[in-house]
């Protein structure tokens, strides 16, 4: 019994902690009827200044889909009410859903934010109609190898 109060509190206090490991909120602006790739590139001293909207971290995604930033890469968890992605038109927003699962839709003609990745210095994902999720993921896949060289040894 005493293994399984002390199994118990240890499984309690890791919960807590990882609550506690949360990142910020982040509201992704997106440039209207925007179909792509978005690559977030942190860090980046010469990148668009940080900002903030109600607590939310701010990412003007500009048309080509690269956003060069001062914001830190952050790690840990974010809520799903506290990651938004918005088509924005001079201030006016709409919604655009995120699937984490592309299999968790049969609409292929609806655009959707998906296939989101993390990196140690980028976020990277895809707003398209899932019909169209392959090319621009190709594209991505190019547009990082120029941002980030692969090291020739």
């Amino acid at each position: 019994m005493k293994q399984f109060i002390k199994f118990t509190t240890v499984l309690i206090a890791f919960y807590f902690t990882s609550c506690i490991n949360s990142a910020e909120p982040e509201m992704h602006l997106l440039p209207k009827n925007f179909q792509g790739y978005v690559i977030i590139v942190f860090d980046d001293q010469n990148g668009q200044d940080e900002k903030y909207e109600d607590g939310f971290r701010v990412y003007e995604i500009p048309s080509n889909g690269v956003l060069k930033t001062k914001f830190k890469s952050q790690h840990g968890w974010i809520a799903n009410d506290k990651l938004k992605y918005y088509y924005d038109s001079n201030g006016l927003r709409e919604n655009v859903s995120y699937i984490e699962f592309e299999k968790d839709t049969k609409d292929s003609m609806t655009t959707y934010v998906h296939r989101k990745e993390l990196s140690e210095n980028c976020v990277r994902y895809l707003v398209s109609p899932l019909s169209k999720s392959e090319k621009y993921y190709e594209e991505m896949n190019k547009k990082l190898d120029e941002l980030f060289p692969p090291i020739v040894q």
